[in-house]
């Protein structure tokens, strides 16, 4: 069966509550969609090179999305624009929910048995990002599995957090 790709998305807080939200503006050019793992560079944000070590968080939005930006069929040049993007900051406590890939792209069925692993984090073809078995470095755990929605629950590792 085939599976199409989702973005990275916050899941939920344990014992309720709301994720720790920051904006911050991002490195020129960058082209990052909704859900992507981003790091910190100079006190501004870029999206992170596959299989990332540290993170500072996921974005919610993606770059170059905020008001004013690229509206289609406006002749208008608009100045001042915060060129800039909130994340949702990678603590150990948020959980998000993701695919989850293995070897390829291609999301497979997460197991009971990846709960409670350290697993890293890909950037795929299509500019979405997943939980990857086979990753190197291991910024994650996974805490639970959804069979439904065919996705993992998993929250930053202490290690990975770069705020």
């Amino acid at each position: 069966m085939a599976f199409t790709a989702k973005p990275i998305r916050v899941g939920r807080i344990p014992g309720g509550g709301q994720e720790n939200v920051l904006s911050f503006e991002y490195v020129a050019l960058e082209t990052f969609l909704v859900g992507a793992v981003v790091i910190m560079n100079t006190g501004q944000v870029e999206e992170a090179a596959n299989d990332p070590i540290t993170v500072a968080g996921v974005a919610l939005q993606g770059a170059g999305t905020n008001p004013g930006e690229d509206a289609a069929n406006s002749p208008v040049e608009v100045t001042g624009l915060f060129a800039g993007v909130s994340i949702a900051v990678a603590d150990k406590v948020t959980q998000f929910v993701s695919d989850i890939v293995d070897t390829v792209d291609a999301a497979t069925t997460p197991l009971v048995a990846d709960i409670g692993t350290n697993i890293g984090l890909s950037l795929r073809a299509d500019g979405t990002w997943a939980a990857d078995r086979d990753a190197v470095n291991l910024p994650i755990t996974i805490v639970g599995i959804d069979l439904d929605n065919n996705s993992v629950i998993w929250v930053f590792t202490a290690a990975a957090a770069q705020l």
